[in-house]
Order: structure tokens, then sequence, then C-alpha cells
């Protein structure tokens, strides 16, 4: 913690379920600047409900910028103090509404399309391993029928049923988070931005 009258620099380490964290930072004034490097939805939901100011920067661009540095408990190591008391904001440093939210929906659905392509990837496999090759239009409604139309064994059969079934589980989910992600994005000029290139979507990094 920086006392921006004195510049004393505090440091403490905050348990955060046993209350001690929504303790400490309901005692700040209100509003307090607070200064994070990384996406946490309950830190972020914390400080809001408590009506502080919240601004997330990258770790190693803040880093990088060098400055007082206080220990944070690990020998050796230091971070900067901070940039409440900087005239500029550095580039990776912002102001921070909703952005824990934003991150965590994105990366839920990061992690859902590896799964959507691994069960495709299966489908398509099957289909191929029955002399039929549909590509991409294995994926519409018509490939689907064909594809349930196909005689198979006993344990091709129930594996078809379990990837359709795996599938019908997913695909409305993932474009639930695709629809979540464009919104966002859409909320936000940068992003617009930066699908301006061919081939870059709401959720590209």
């Amino acid at each position: 913690m920086l006392e921006m009258e004195s510049g004393e620099i505090v440091t403490r380490r905050l348990e955060h379920e046993n209350g001690e964290a929504k303790a400490f930072y309901a005692g700040l004034p209100k509003p307090s600047l607070i200064e994070a490097t990384s996406y946490t939805w309950w830190f972020e939901r914390m400080v809001a409900d408590l009506k502080h100011e919240l601004w997330v920067g990258d770790a190693a661009e803040i880093r990088a910028r060098g400055g007082p540095a206080v220990e944070d408990g690990h020998a050796g190591r230091g971070a900067p103090a901070g940039f409440a008391a900087e005239p500029e904001i550095p580039e990776g440093v912002g102001a921070h509404a909703g952005g824990a939210r934003s991150a965590a929906t994105a990366e839920a659905r990061n992690k859902l399309v590896p799964i959507q392509t691994s069960l495709r990837n299966q489908r398509h496999f099957l289909a191929m391993s029955q002399g039929l090759c549909r590509k991409q239009k294995l994926w519409s409604r018509q490939g689907r029928a064909t594809l349930e139309g196909l005689s198979l064994g006993p344990w091709a059969s129930q594996r078809r049923k379990e990837l359709l079934e795996l599938r019908d589980g997913l695909e409305p989910r993932l474009e639930e988070l695709n629809q979540a992600v464009k919104a966002e994005a859409a909320r936000r000029p940068e992003a617009g931005e930066l699908m301006k290139p061919k081939g870059i979507g709401a959720a590209s990094p």
C-alpha cells in the first residue's frame, strides 16, 4: 500500500477465505485506488462492492518499468510500488470495470473449443471408417442425418450415440459463450479495430 501524502509503502499478506482481505479493503477510505496484475472475479466484485476503483495491469510490463520495489514475501523478489503516483498511466494498465467477468467468459469459451474440435474429429474419423467423407458438411443437419443413418456394429453405434449426445450438450453452451464474447467485443472500440484484419474474430487473443 502506498500512502500518497507521506510516500510510505506498507506491505501485508491478506487471507481471503477468513474474511481478512475484505475487512482490510473495507477499512480503506472510499474510494481508494486498488492496483492488481491479474483478473480475479471475486476480487473485482469485492472491490466494486466496497466502492473502490480497480486498475489492472500486465505484471511483466509493470516490473519492466522498475521504480521503488517492495518485498512480496519471496526471497530475492520485489514488485514496483505501483502507478498511483505516475503522471502517465503506462501501456497495459487501465481502469478496469467488468474485465474479470469478460476474461472468465473468454477463458470458459477457449476451454470448450478444443473439446468441440476433438468431438468433431472423432465423428469425422467414425464416418471415414465407413467410407463416408463429408468434411465440413458433416457438421450440418443433413450431415448428422447421414451419420445417424450409417449401419454400424454394436461398439461403433454406441460410440456414435455418445459423441452425438456430447455434441448436443456442448454446442448450445458454446454458442451462448460465443454470443457473450461478441457482445463484449462490440462494447469495446479497440476490439473492433483488432477484428478488422481478415480471419480475426471476437475471441481471438
